[in-house]
């Protein structure tokens, strides 16, 4: 009998709409971004073959639209 092997993607749930705007009750650090999608509060690290930052949980890049407006990057 084989069994599958679990995932943590699978037991996250990512969110279809972005947030608009950061919670009221979140305050941010230094160098920490609210990404939308996750919902997280994430340090975005640099994906070295893309050359972009990205977020470690959904992998979604700064670049996004969504990530700029709720961190008032735009």
């Amino acid at each position: 009998m084989k069994e599958k092997q679990l995932s943590l993607f699978k037991l996250l749930k990512f969110n279809k709409n972005p947030d608009k705007e950061i919670p009221e009750n979140i305050h941010l650090e230094k160098n920490q971004l609210w990404c939308p999608y996750c919902s997280n509060i994430v340090v975005f690290v640099r994906d070295k073959r893309l050359g972009v930052k990205k977020c470690p949980i959904c992998s979604i890049t700064i670049n996004d639209y969504w990530v700029k407006k709720v961190n008032h990057l735009v």
